[in-house]
């Protein structure tokens, strides 16, 4: 079920999860007034692993390549 950003007439924004065809029905706030469904902008993160965004890309490979130089921090003492 997906999870939908309701927002009441005092401003609170409360997340629920709705089935998609009841998303458009009003919930109650925890204020006690009714909230309508908030269109919001999407949250997404790139990783970086994806060449088609150079600049994530750019940092992902910094990053990987430190942590390539770094030692490692295991205890080998149990060999």
């Amino acid at each position: 079920m997906p999870l939908y950003e309701y927002m009441c007439e005092a401003g609170h924004v409360t997340d629920n999860f709705a089935k998609v065809a009841d998303r458009r029905n009003p919930i109650t706030c925890r204020c006690g007034l009714q909230a309508q469904l908030k269109i919001s902008a999407v949250k997404t993160h790139l990783d970086g692993t994806d060449p088609g965004f150079p600049d994530a890309y750019d940092k992902w490979a910094k990053l990987h390549e430190k942590a390539g130089r770094e030692p490692e921090k295991e205890n080998l003492t149990h060999i």
